[in-house]
């Protein structure tokens, strides 16, 4: 079990994140006597799992799909 600030580090997300996702029951956390969240290894592996099968799924892009990025800088 680990508690909630290492599973946001391992994670990559903030620990507001996790507190939300316990809130909307897509992480299962255990609560200790004086209710703070612990978080298994095997939820942190399947959250993980998760995400790895997400970026490895074909993205669908339409085609003349283009993302234009600016940014100016200056004194005034």
């Amino acid at each position: 079990m680990y508690s909630i600030g290492i599973v946001a580090a391992l994670l990559g997300v903030c620990c507001k994140t996790l507190r939300g996702w316990d809130k909307e029951r897509q992480i299962l956390c255990y609560r200790t006597l004086g209710g703070h969240r612990r978080i298994p290894h095997i939820e942190i592996e399947r959250i993980l799992h998760h995400h790895t099968q997400k970026k490895l799924s074909p993205s669908i892009r339409k085609e003349n799909q283009y993302t234009i990025y600016g940014r100016v800088s200056s004194h005034k």
